[in-house]
């Protein structure tokens, strides 16, 4: 299985496998998919929320890719 960087040449800071095992060949999700599924769900548990799911899928990712960039100024991998 090849990763999107590999199949588009376009390399994105995910933060490698949330989960990974070395009982699988799958990798699973990436930390970026994690992060921003975790922001969603904040995002969404708002009740007085006028915003489209696209809206809100673009929110999570741009948490989700401020958070990478936080973690890596702190130095995790």
């Amino acid at each position: 299985m090849s990763t999107a960087a590999e199949k588009t040449g376009v390399q994105t800071m995910d933060g490698g496998p949330v989960f990974p095992t070395a009982l699988s060949d799958r990798e699973g999700i990436t930390l970026r998919d994690w992060f921003a599924g975790q922001a969603l769900a904040g995002l969404a548990a708002n009740p007085k929320s006028e915003s489209s799911a696209l809206l809100h899928a673009m929110a999570a990712y741009a948490i989700a890719d401020r958070m990478l960039a936080e973690r890596a100024k702190a130095g995790a991998q």
